[in-house]
C-alpha cells in the first residue's frame, strides 16, 4: 500500500517536472524569437525606449530623450560620434532633412535654452522622436547580408555567358 502512494507521488512529481520545463521550453523559444527580431531591427528597439520614456522629473525626460537621439543619430545618419545638435543639423541641411532639422532645433533649444523643461515639451519632442524613427529606418548587419544577397539575384551577376 505504501510502496503504491510512493509511485503515484512519483509519477506526480514527473508529471508537474514535464509541464514545468514544457513550459520554461516555450517561454525559452519565444524570448529567442524576439531577440532575434530585436537584432533584426534596430528601430523597434529605439520605439521601445521611447515608448518607455515618462516620468515625473521633466529633466531626467529630457536627458533620456537626448541620450536616445544621440544614440539613433549615430546609427540612423552614420555619425561617428557626436558633436552637438548645430553640427548634426548642418549636416541634415546638406541632405534636406526638413523633419530632423527641426526636431534638432527644438531639442536643442529644450536642452541650452535655460528654460525649465516641462512635460507638454517633453511630449512634442517624444512624438517628434517616434515619427523620425519610423521615418528613418536602420539597416542591421545581418539585413545588409540579405540586401547585398538580394541585390547580386537581381543583377545575376554570378551568371555566365
Amino acid at each position: 500500500m505504501v510502496l503504491s502512494i510512493f509511485i503515484y507521488i512519483i509519477i506526480f512529481i514527473a508529471i508537474i517536472v514535464g509541464i514545468v520545463l514544457f513550459i520554461l521550453h516555450r517561454i525559452e523559444k519565444d524570448l529567442k524569437e524576439k531577440m532575434l527580431q530585436a537584432k533584426n531591427d534596430p528601430n523597434k528597439i529605439y520605439l521601445q525606449k521611447v515608448g518607455r520614456l515618462k516620468g515625473d522629473n521633466p529633466q531626467k525626460v529630457l536627458e533620456e530623450i537626448n541620450q536616445i537621439t544621440k544614440d539613433f543619430f549615430k546609427d540612423a545618419f552614420k555619425f561617428k560620434f557626436f558633436r552637438g545638435y548645430n553640427k548634426i543639423i548642418e549636416s541634415l541641411n546638406q541632405e534636406k532633412n526638413k523633419p530632423e532639422i527641426n526636431y534638432c532645433n527644438l531639442l536643442n533649444h529644450a536642452l541650452y535654452s535655460g528654460e525649465v523643461p516641462n512635460k507638454k515639451t517633453n511630449e512634442v519632442l517624444i512624438r517628434f522622436l517616434r515619427l523620425i524613427i519610423l521615418n528613418n529606418k536602420i539597416i542591421a548587419k545581418v539585413q545588409k547580408k540579405d540586401v547585398l544577397l538580394e541585390f547580386l539575384k537581381k543583377v545575376n551577376i554570378f551568371r555566365l555567358h
